[in-house]
C-alpha cells in the first residue's frame, strides 16, 4: 500500500474507535504514535528554511504605482533540472521573461481550476446526498467553462468505461 492509502486508513481506524467524527490530526498522529506508527523523520534545518523562504515569498505584496491594486511580487515557475522537476522564483519587478511568467500564471490556473472543480464536485455530491436540506450554494467564481468541461471529460470517461 502507499503512504497516502495507509494514512487514510488510520484515519478511517482512529474515527472507528474513537467515535468522533470532527478529528484533529493532532490528535490522531499522537494516537497513532501511541500504536506504534513510525514517525516520519523530519525535515532537515535546510528544508525547513527553504519551505519558511518559499511561504514569505508568496505572500509578499506590492501596490501598482499606476493603478493602486495590490499584486504579488515573487512567481514560482517549474523547472526540469536532471530529470527532477523543482521549482525556481522570479521577483515579477525585475522583469522576467514572458515564458518564466507564462509557466507561473499557468499553473496557478490549472491549481484554481482544479480547487473550483473538486469543490462543485464535493457540494454536487453534499447536495445530491443531503436532499431534505437546504442545497449547499456554489461560490460566485466564474469557472464555469472549466468545470463543463471536467463534466464533459468525466461523462466521457464514464461512457468508455460502462
Amino acid at each position: 500500500m502507499s503512504k497516502r492509502t495507509d494514512l487514510l486508513k488510520m484515519i478511517r481506524m482512529y474515527r472507528e474507535e474513537t467515535g468522533i467524527k470532527d478529528i484533529d490530526h493532532h490528535d490522531v498522529a499522537r494516537w497513532a504514535k501511541v500504536r506504534g506508527w513510525k514517525l516520519p523523520t523530519p525535515p532537515s534545518a535546510e528544508d525547513m528554511l527553504a519551505r519558511y523562504l518559499s511561504a514569505a515569498a508568496r505572500t509578499e505584496t506590492r501596490i501598482d504605482a499606476e493603478m493602486g491594486f495590490v499584486y504579488r511580487a515573487n512567481h514560482p515557475y517549474p523547472v526540469l533540472t536532471s530529470g527532477k522537476q523543482e521549482v525556481r522564483w522570479v521577483d515579477v519587478d525585475e522583469h522576467p521573461d514572458h515564458h518564466k511568467m507564462r509557466l507561473s500564471m499557468t499553473v496557478r490556473r490549472n491549481q484554481t481550476a482544479a480547487d473550483v472543480i473538486q469543490m462543485t464536485f464535493d457540494t454536487m455530491h453534499w447536495n445530491n446526498d443531503n436532499p431534505t436540506q437546504e442545497a449547499l450554494p456554489m461560490p460566485a467564481a466564474d469557472f464555469t467553462f472549466d468545470v463543463n468541461l471536467a463534466m464533459a471529460a468525466l461523462k466521457q470517461q464514464q461512457k468508455k468505461a460502462g
